[in-house]
Formats: structure tokens, C-alpha cells, sequence
């Protein structure tokens, strides 16, 4: 099969613009992109389980639970892409997750509240060990995504993700910690 020679010249020329045009490397912005919507995606699940537990009134704790385990999900989901996404996190796409890190301390941070509000309803539901496990998981494994980006990072970037999401992180563990052992007791234990 023979191709004309300005067919080839014109794939050629196109191939190198877009591998060497700066706005334009298609492979690191699509990359950055996997970054940012595990991010969005990790955002956007923590506000469903906030909005679930803000409804929870002792009855209906699937509204809490589901959302809880679905963020579990695609926050595994997530870091498997991170693993394999080539090449490394980029500087400006680290520039680019810093408002989502932002966001998630903020939502992070309302979803503390929530289950210190709902406290009493949870230990009255005998639900303490549940929402625990919950929580738990969704900090282990925002915990894990946050290791993942930071492991598929160039080396100027790793300690501005690390900065980014010591607050998001930290609250989550809030989150977790005052609902272990002693600190939460379900009414039928008591």
C-alpha cells in the first residue's frame, strides 16, 4: 500500500506539532486530567455522604451508608488510574488541584461536623461501629489515593500535593478517631 508523499508530509508535520507544541502535549494533559477528576470525583462523593448523614435521623442509615461505600469504591478506582497513569503529575497540573484540595478540606471538614452534630443519634441507633468502619474507609482510602498521586509525581510536586492534602486528611482521621472505641458507644452495649 503506497501512500502519496504529501500525505505522509502533512501526518508527519501534524504528528510533530502536537508532541512538541508546549499547549498542546495531548499525553501530560490527559494525564493531569486523570489527577484532577479523581479529585472531583473524591469531592463529589464526600458531598453525597455529608448529605447523607446530614438527613440521618436514627432511621434510614442507608442514606449515609450507600454514598459511604459507593466514595469507597471510586476511591479505590481512582488510585488504581493514578498507579497507571504516565507520565508523572505535572507542576502545572498541581497548580491546577490545589482549589480541589482546597474544596475537599472544606467538605472534609463539614463532613467532621456532621458526625459530631449526629453524634448522639448514631450511638442511640447502635450505629458507632458502623460509621466507623465507614469513615474509616473513606479515610484509608483518600489517604491511599493522596499516597498514589504523590508516588506518580515529579519531585518538585510531592511535597506541594503532601501540603495540599494535609488538611483534607487530617480532618478525615478527626472523623475516624472520634468514633473508635470508647469515644462512641452504641445504646445496646450500654
Amino acid at each position: 500500500m503506497k501512500f502519496p508523499v504529501i500525505a505522509l508530509t502533512c501526518l508527519a508535520s501534524f504528528a510533530a506539532t502536537v508532541y512538541s507544541h508546549p499547549v498542546a502535549n495531548s499525553l501530560e494533559q490527559r494525564d493531569d486530567d486523570t489527577f484532577k477528576s479523581a479529585l472531583k470525583l473524591a469531592l463529589s462523593d464526600l458531598g453525597l455522604v455529608q448529605k447523607g448523614l446530614h438527613v440521618y435521623d436514627g432511621e434510614h442509615y442507608f442514606e449515609f451508608a450507600e454514598p459511604a461505600e459507593i466514595a469507597r469504591q471510586h476511591l479505590s478506582e481512582s488510585a488504581v488510574k493514578v498507579r497507571q497513569s504516565r507520565p508523572p503529575f505535572t507542576e502545572a497540573g498541581a497548580a491546577d488541584v490545589k482549589l480541589l484540595f482546597k474544596d475537599l478540606a472544606t467538605a472534609s471538614k463539614t463532613l467532621l461536623n456532621e458526625l459530631i452534630v449526629n453524634k448522639r443519634t448514631i450511638e442511640a441507633d447502635s450505629k458507632c461501629t458502623y460509621t466507623s468502619t465507614y469513615v474509616g474507609f473513606i479515610w484509608a482510602f483518600s489517604n491511599g489515593l493522596v499516597n498514589d498521586i504523590v508516588n506518580n509525581s515529579g519531585p518538585k510536586v510531592k511535597d506541594l500535593i503532601g501540603d495540599y492534602a494535609g488538611e483534607y486528611i487530617s480532618n478525615l482521621r478527626s472523623a475516624v478517631s472520634g468514633f473508635e472505641g470508647s469515644k462512641c458507644t452504641n445504646k445496646s452495649s450500654q
